[in-house]
């Protein structure tokens, strides 16, 4: 099973720290090497929108289609 923890680095900035999980390393055939890239290219889509993620998984390379929806208003 993956887990995710988040943590806070020297500089206050939230940190994601996965082990066992899938690595992003690309979104719509864009590289994105941190998370913060990748929110920022999300933020310019719209809810209902497709985009493909590039994930590494042990050592597979997958595309995994996403559908992108609502962030929950109970949520942070």
């Amino acid at each position: 099973g993956a887990a995710l923890r988040e943590f806070r680095d020297a500089s206050g900035n939230v940190q994601q720290d996965v082990s066992g999980a899938d690595v992003i390393v690309g979104v719509d055939g864009k590289a994105v090497s941190t998370p913060a890239a990748l929110i920022a290219y999300l933020r310019g889509k719209q809810v209902g929108e497709r985009v493909t993620l590039k994930v590494q998984r042990g050592g597979q390379t997958l595309n995994v289609p996403v559908l992108l929806s609502a962030r929950p208003a109970n949520q942070g």
